[in-house]
């Protein structure tokens, strides 16, 4: 597992990382994305779990998410798990999250964007 930045709870960067995310304390926070991909007839782009996830394993999910590695923000994150779980190119260099929510351990940046995706050329993650 990459690094990930360690943030205090008004989301500033404390200047740590881990690569343990359960290793935090409970005054220690990480950076999680997630993004929602609709088409213009309104219908969400999902994706079925791998069966050997450790959480929610074999169940279906939103289009894509991940955690923020060291040193990016929550836009590059979004950018780089498109592009490594969908094969797909997706500006978001001007784009604020929708929704920013935070839980126990962290913050989860939600993106949602418009887009027709060809499901024929996408190439899935392994």
């Amino acid at each position: 597992m990459d690094a990930i930045d360690i943030f205090d709870i008004d989301k500033n960067p404390t200047g740590r990382t881990t690569r343990r995310p359960r290793d935090l304390s409970e005054n220690e926070f990480r950076l999680v994305i997630h993004m929602c991909i609709f088409n213009s007839d309104g219908q969400l782009l999902i994706q079925k779990r791998r069966d050997n996830c450790a959480k929610w394993p074999g169940l279906w999910d939103i289009s894509l998410s991940g955690c923020a590695i060291a040193g990016e923000k929550g836009r590059d994150a979004a950018m780089r798990e498109a592009k490594e779980e969908l094969d797909l190119d997706i500006d978001l260099s001007n784009a604020r999250p929708a929704l920013t929510v935070s839980f126990p351990g962290g913050f989860d940046e939600m993106f949602i964007i418009k887009r027709e995706v060809d499901l024929s050329k996408l190439t899935l993650q392994e």
